[in-house]
This record gives C-alpha cells, sequence and structure tokens, in this order.
C-alpha cells in the first residue's frame, strides 16, 4: 500500500485517497478492509468498498472517499486494517487528513528573450513560477500581468491574462505575452498578480518592489550591422585581379620566342 504522509481537503469538499495494492501470487486475492474513523468528528463522512479482488500479478488502486463539512477544522487520522483471503492481516494503515485551502504566491519571473530588458516593436514573452504552498490543489488560477509607466500602476499601457491550475505544494510556470508594439524605449513596470476571486483560498501578494511590480527597461531593437557584403565584394575583386595577373600571355604564330 502506497500512501501520501498527509492528505488535505478543504471545508464542504470531498477528496479520494488511492490505496495502491499488488498481488504477486499467482491466483486471485481478495482484500477485506475494515475503517476505524472514530476521530472523525460529526458531519465528516468516510466512504468507500470494503473489499477488493485484485488479479494475480496486478497492482491496482483502491479507492476511499472522505467528506469534510463546511465548518470543519483541524487534523485527524482514519485508520485501516486489511486481511487477505486467507486470513493474513497486513500492518495497520494510518491516512492523515488536514483541514486545508490552496495557498498561492507568485515566485519569480523570467523574460524569455535572455537579457534584462524587453524590446519594443516586438512581442515579448515572460515566464511566471505559481507556488501552492497548500495541501489542496488550486485549480483556473488567473495570473494578470500589465505594463505600467509607475510603480502603484496608475496608467497601464497593455496587460496579458493566464489561467492554469496548480496542484497542492507544488510549482507551475504561466506564460504571460505582450505586444510592444508603437510602445516608446523607457523605464515601466511589470505589474503581476493573481485574482483573488479565482482561488478559493489564500493568496500571497507579489510586492518584489513593492507594489507588486518589478522595473522594466523597453529598449529600441537592436542595428543589424551586417557588413558581410562588403566582404564578399572585395574578395571578388581580388580573385579578379589574380586571374588577370596570372592568365599565360597568347604567341604570334611562328614567333621565336
Amino acid at each position: 500500500v502506497s500512501l501520501d504522509p498527509l492528505y488535505g481537503v478543504s471545508p464542504g469538499e470531498e477528496i479520494q485517497i488511492p490505496l495502491e495494492i499488488r498481488n504477486d501470487g499467482n491466483g486471485d486475492d481478495r482484500y477485506e478492509f475494515n475503517f476505524d474513523d472514530s476521530e472523525l468528528p460529526d458531519g465528516w463522512e468516510r466512504t468507500g468498498a470494503t473489499s477488493h479482488t485484485v488479479a494475480p500479478f496486478t497492482t491496482t488502486t483502491h479507492s476511499i472517499n472522505v467528506a469534510a463539512p463546511e465548518n470543519a477544522t483541524g487534523e485527524y487520522t482514519v485508520y485501516v486494517t486489511v486481511m487477505d483471503k486467507e486470513g493474513n492481516s497486513y500492518p495497520e494503515i494510518e491516512i492523515n487528513l488536514a483541514i486545508s485551502n490552496p495557498v498561492v504566491s507568485i515566485t519569480s519571473q523570467q523574460l524569455l528573450s535572455g537579457g534584462d530588458n524587453a524590446v519594443t516593436n516586438r512581442v515579448n514573452s515572460w515566464v511566471v513560477a505559481v507556488a501552492n504552498d497548500g495541501l489542496v490543489d488550486a485549480t483556473g488560477v488567473e495570473l494578470i500581468a500589465t505594463l505600467c509607466t509607475s510603480l502603484t500602476c496608475t496608467s497601464e499601457v497593455t496587460m496579458d491574462t493566464e489561467i492554469g491550475d496548480v496542484p497542492a505544494n507544488s510549482v507551475v510556470n504561466f506564460d504571460i505575452t505582450m505586444d510592444l508594439d508603437g510602445i516608446d524605449p523607457g523605464n515601466y513596470y511589470l505589474n503581476l498578480e493573481i485574482n483573488e476571486s479565482s482561488v478559493e483560498g489564500e493568496v500571497v501578494p507579489f510586492e518584489p518592489d513593492q507594489g507588486g511590480s518589478v522595473n522594466l527597461v523597453v529598449s529600441s531593437p537592436a542595428v543589424d550591422t551586417d557588413s558581410s557584403w562588403i566582404g564578399y565584394i572585395l574578395g571578388a575583386l581580388i580573385i579578379a585581379a589574380l586571374a588577370m595577373l596570372t592568365r599565360p600571355r597568347s604567341r604570334r604564330p611562328n614567333a621565336p620566342f
């Protein structure tokens, strides 16, 4: 049986806990599950089958559902004992549960061009790392990126949004793209924030330089200085000159030399 050390469940929600079991024998085996959920307060509910037949040399999953009431708090443990059809019992299994919600935050941002400056009159892209430190998945998280002329973002230039899921205890990269066509070069601010209404939990504000913005310089495109055509012309002239100098002279008929 393989289990996580702790499972999070949000108030008023239900989670499914998978118990991975394997039968290494050469015949079907039937496992009986006995649950002790006496620690769960009133309003909690544990459901799931109490037996599972597993084919030989097979790994399968036995699911247990746990639902928490709207006012649920605290941490609890459900104890499971397992017995096969031969009457053999296995070590007691502990399923640890904790009331939790997503805890979402922006941890970093990186301009994908590889430099420090964005470039005007081009499409610029960023990768923004969004973390969830909670025990519950965060679904439909909306990241809002806004290019502003001030640190407090009172004047918006352009913006982009990205929506994605951030599993519990993980970090997910969000892609942000902005078309800076017609934007004057200069000093701007990139404001990053998580839409709080998109997260059923806690949103930690992003404040690297205060106000959720980072300084961003928008530069002009680099001028192409490709002068390779000059080298080609010079090379052609040198080859032509050498050809003229090394060309054999023609002799008159019957000339003595």
